[in-house]
């Protein structure tokens, strides 16, 4: 039971990556790297869902004939779910959380206190902690306008990120912008060593991977786009993925940004700009 809710969550996916780039790096101080690694995996989840990109509904346990319908992002709210000092769970936009502590850039299990709520009045100056980060997204789609959880949203790219693969090539300056947790790396200015990219998946069991493109193929040797059947192999963690075939509902691009005295970091082109 506990593995498939990990294989579910796509926990084992999230561990190869994480591994495959602390041996490939093998920083002195590996907590901070990882904490790094999985900040920037949150940054690139919210980056997606940009008002305008095009999206699919998937993993619907209720409302499951919401499952495959395609609509376009009109809004989104980045909440905080917090346990109140006084008991109970809330969810409470970002902008209306404030650290007690004055830290500039929240984290789980950090002591929180609501600010500057219109409606709710009577919610301000409540404390709590911070239990996690999630995202919600209000999408139009044929059936009508849907807020959604994040997780339940598969992005669907057009072929930017290709373009994007010549436009960030190793040897190029840039600087970040539009980190929305790790702001303190807003306006950091680095050199790009390396790019990957990273390919949206959905197996025939209906789940959805994000699996590297070098550990995809395509049957036919053709070139691996939206909507090509491909099959997983050199899985070295997760290798009960190996083998498994499904169709590519996206590619992305991460890029390895070599920024003086932070080091490298994983970022994607929508935190990115050439300088």
């Amino acid at each position: 039971m506990a593995v498939e809710y990990l294989r579910a969550k796509g926990v084992p996916d999230l561990i190869d990556e994480a591994v495959s780039k602390l041996l490939k790096e093998q920083p002195d101080d590996v907590s901070t790297f990882l904490l790094r690694h999985f900040q920037e995996v949150v940054e690139k989840k919210k980056a997606v869902f940009a008002k305008g990109a095009e999206v699919e509904v998937h993993g619907m346990l209720v409302d499951t004939a919401l499952n495959g319908e395609v609509g376009k992002v009109v809004g989104r709210q980045d909440e905080v779910v917090l346990k109140l000092d006084e008991g109970g769970i809330r969810h409470i936009a970002v902008a209306n959380i404030r650290s007690v502590a004055n830290k500039q850039c929240l984290e789980v299990g950090d002591a929180v206190q609501v600010v500057g709520m219109t409606l709710d009045k009577a919610a301000n100056d409540k404390r709590g902690k911070v239990l996690e980060f999630v995202t919600k997204v209000f999408v139009s789609l044929p059936s009508g306008h849907r807020a959604l959880h994040s997780n339940n949203l598969i992005p669907l790219y057009d072929d930017s990120e290709k373009k994007h693969s010549s436009l960030y090539k190793p040897g190029t300056t840039v600087e970040v912008h539009n980190m929305l947790i790790d702001t303190s790396l807003n306006g950091q200015k680095g050199v790009i060593k390396s790019t990957q990219e990273s390919v949206v998946v959905r197996l025939e069991d209906s789940t959805i991977k994000m699996i590297p493109l070098y550990n995809l193929k395509a049957p036919t040797d053709a070139p691996i786009e939206r909507g090509s059947e491909v099959e997983i192999h050199g899985m070295s963690l997760d290798k009960t993925l190996n083998g498994a075939k499904g169709v590519v509902k996206s590619i992305n691009l991460k890029i390895f940004v070599q920024i003086p005295s932070l080091g490298i970091k994983g970022l994607t082109s929508d935190t990115l700009k050439v300088v």
